[in-house]
């Protein structure tokens, strides 16, 4: 499952990027 959201630490940020990878 791969969203592209951002909270206060990008940890999902961070999860959405390695996703794309």
């Amino acid at each position: 499952l791969c969203e592209f959201r951002l909270n206060l630490w990008g940890a999902e940020f961070a999860a959405f990027l390695q996703c794309k990878q």
